[in-house]
């Protein structure tokens, strides 16, 4: 399941993934607050894309840090027991991800051009 707040973002992603990825659902949601979409602990595998740095990079005042918090919150609260959150972030040592008590934090760092590429279905990692 793929999300996003925008329609037309939604509507790209249909368009392009419509035959690489023929059962992927795309779902108009807001990512700090999926109560209406996702039970707690239903979800294996969180792919965060850029959400957590767009809250980051903001106007830092107090509503940028509580949608932050709430994103966090959220994804922890529809982990399932051993799910993994994946976030791509340029940041180092992204210091907002201690808002929710992880049970690690793994970091895996990539070197341009090259990468690691992961098929979460088949648990493997190629490097590329």
């Amino acid at each position: 399941v793929a999300i996003d707040v925008s329609e037309v973002a939604l509507h790209r992603s249909r368009e392009a993934f419509a035959r690489t990825r023929p059962g992927l659902r795309f779902l108009r949601a807001d990512a700090t607050n999926l109560r209406d979409f996702f039970d707690d602990e239903s979800i294996d595998l969180v792919v965060d894309k850029g959400m957590a740095d767009t809250l980051q990079f903001r106007a830092k005042n107090k509503h940028s840090r509580a949608l932050r918090c709430a994103l966090f919150t959220e994804v922890f609260r529809v982990l399932a027991v051993g799910g993994a959150y994946v976030m791509a972030t340029p940041k180092a040592q992204p210091q907002y991800l201690s808002t929710v008590p992880w049970a690690s934090r793994d970091r895996i760092e990539t070197s341009e051009p090259n990468g690691v590429l992961v098929d979460a279905a088949n648990h493997q990692a190629d490097e590329r």
